[in-house]
């Protein structure tokens, strides 16, 4: 039988069978045991696990500078939150799930679309931003050191 569960240590949900002895979450590698799943299942039904607390802790940093400081920036992140306004000079943090992120720029009147992967209890991404001589760029500095897009 299929059981839906969510990881416990990272959130993510994903399907169980409950013929394997065990299986591991494909997002963090958190091991999961077939005798937690059917007890967690017996005690509470359609609620096998809940998700791991929300860190307090930033994992994505942004910054914005400008030439022109009539040219601003807009963040859009894909959690539910109000939009972020970005002017010259400023710096923010902020603490995204584990999971894939969809993220929007929206510099003056241009949007650009940048997509990330936060890993659990991994290094903190960094996004540099900015306006220069008519041309917006974002380089998104990955964890592991590399860049993802400009």
């Amino acid at each position: 039988m299929i059981h839906n569960i969510i990881c416990t240590n990272c959130g993510a949900q994903m399907q169980f069978d409950d013929t394997k002895e065990q299986m591991f979450c494909w997002s963090c590698g958190q091991k999961i045991l077939r005798l937690s799943v059917l007890s967690a299942e017996r005690a509470a039904p359609n609620k096998i696990f809940a998700p791991a607390p929300r860190s307090a802790g930033s994992n994505f940093a942004v910054s914005y500078d400008t030439s022109m400081t009539n040219v601003q920036m807009t963040l859009y992140l894909d959690d539910g939150s109000a939009p972020v306004l970005f002017t010259n000079g400023k710096s923010k943090k902020f603490h995204l799930e584990p999971g894939h992120h969809t993220l929007i720029f929206q510099i003056g009147n241009r949007s650009y679309r940048r997509n990330i992967e936060i890993i659990p209890g991994g290094p903190a991404y960094k996004a540099e931003c900015g306006w220069c001589d008519g041309r917006a760029y974002i380089s998104i500095l990955q964890p592991s050191g590399g860049i993802i897009g400009n």
